[in-house]
Formats: structure tokens, C-alpha cells, sequence
């Protein structure tokens, strides 16, 4: 199972990768992106290439997501639980599924990998 860390401060610097996403600059100018929701959380939690740098969730998300954070390769996964006011001051917006996550973008592919092996392209 993931790290389970109850968070009740909103300025608590744990939560620094979920401010203002709304700002999608913000989040790409780091390499990360944000899944929103359960089940968006729990696909990139099963993704077996996607990386996950951390997970913010209320409680009642938490019970929902156990499973798919206990799967392997999440034990030191921190999961932030917060209260739904707290991640909506942190987030900048209400979030209705009480579920974020951070996700690692991968490295950028060099067009001729991605094309290799390909029977069609379409330009």
C-alpha cells in the first residue's frame, strides 16, 4: 500500500505540485501532468509505463482508490489525504471526485522511433 499522509494545513509544502493547476503552464513547464477523478487516477495508477509522483485525495476517495494503490510499485507512493476544502484551495477550483494525482510526463520520442515499423502514416 501507498503512504498515507493526512495533510490538514493548505499551505503545507507537500501539496506545492497540485497549486493552481488550473494553469497548464505550471504543470508543464515541471515535466508533470494532472489526472483529475478517480477513475483517471486509478488508470494512471495501473499504467504500466506511466510513472506517479503522488496522489492527493479526501478520505472517501482513498477507499475507492485502495486497490489500485496497493499494486506493485506504489509503496513509497505519498497519497495526501485532505479534507474537499482543502484540496480545492490547493487545486484553485472545486474538484468534484475529491481525486488528483501528478504523473511524470516521459521523455519526448524522436519521430522516426514512433513512425518505425509503421505499414501507414498519415501527415
Amino acid at each position: 500500500m501507498a503512504t498515507r499522509i493526512d495533510i490538514t494545513d493548505p499551505r503545507d509544502p507537500r501539496l506545492d505540485d497540485y497549486r493552481n493547476i488550473p494553469d497548464p503552464s505550471l504543470v508543464a513547464r515541471g515535466g508533470l501532468f494532472v489526472a483529475e477523478g478517480r477513475l483517471v487516477v486509478e488508470r494512471l495508477l495501473g499504467h504500466p509505463t506511466l510513472r506517479t509522483r503522488s496522489v492527493m485525495v479526501t478520505a472517501t476517495a482513498l477507499a475507492a482508490l485502495e486497490p489500485a494503490l496497493a499494486g506493485p510499485g506504489h509503496e513509497a507512493l505519498p497519497v495526501y489525504v485532505v479534507d474537499g476544502a482543502t484540496i480545492a484551495t490547493v487545486a484553485g477550483f472545486h474538484i468534484h471526485r475529491g481525486a488528483l494525482a501528478i504523473g511524470v510526463r516521459p521523455a519526448p520520442r524522436a519521430w522516426l522511433a514512433l513512425v518505425a515499423g509503421a505499414r501507414r502514416l498519415v501527415a
